[in-house]
């Protein structure tokens, strides 16, 4: 008697899998994720869904063009929008925003953040280090009313809220930081010689 082959037999495995894959179609269709779950609904989804990978990679690595496996992806990409949906509320929104998508996407920047602040520190260091050595430099960093200001001990921040409300001033502030943003990033196309500038 003719022995089936590996793929034979891992065909027939998932066939009979088959019943386990549409009930987690119908929890999905139910809403087994919804504000309203009970606890136990919602680890028993999540542990179905952790199946169905599991399924999905042996099938993807065995039977790359079975009709199964096609079903299979289509069954984890829905789960998977289920699962990881973003809520609907903007505060909830927000706080995802701040404790999960910000510290991720910091510790991926990391390395191009310390380079930026090492260099923002050294060109101040240079800059010191000029000024001091030939005072007269110091106008190519700063107009001559500022210099005036600065070696009458005041700086550019004296006074300016007795003359202009704090929410005109913090706006003109941010509108100053956004332009120069842009600024950076945009002379970046000169092989990045722009925004080391900027910087």
């Amino acid at each position: 008697m003719e022995q089936p082959s590996s793929k034979e037999a891992l065909a027939h495995w998932l066939r009979s899998r088959l019943a386990h894959w549409q009930q987690v179609e119908q929890r999905l269709k139910k809403g087994a994720l919804s504000k309203n779950s009970e606890i136990d609904d919602v680890r028993d989804v999540l542990s179905r869904y952790r199946s169905t990978v599991s399924d999905l990679s042996l099938a993807r690595r065995n039977l790359p063009n079975h009709p199964l496996t096609r079903y299979l992806e289509s069954l984890f990409l829905r789960s998977q929008a289920v699962i990881y949906k973003s809520p609907a509320h903007m505060l909830l929104q927000l706080r995802d925003l701040y404790n999960l998508d910000v510290p991720v996407l910091m510790r991926e920047m990391k390395k191009p953040l310390f380079s930026t602040l090492g260099v923002f520190i050294m060109a101040i260091f240079m800059g010191y280090l000029l000024v001091a050595s030939h005072p007269d430099l110091a106008s190519l960093f700063a107009s001559p009313a500022m210099i005036e200001h600065v070696k009458k001990g005041e700086l550019w921040t004296d006074g300016l809220l007795n003359i202009t409300p704090s929410s005109v001033v913090s706006l003109q502030i941010i509108t100053n930081n956004i332009t120069v943003s842009l600024f950076a990033f945009a002379l970046g196309a000169l092989y990045g010689l722009g925004t080391l500038y900027i910087i």
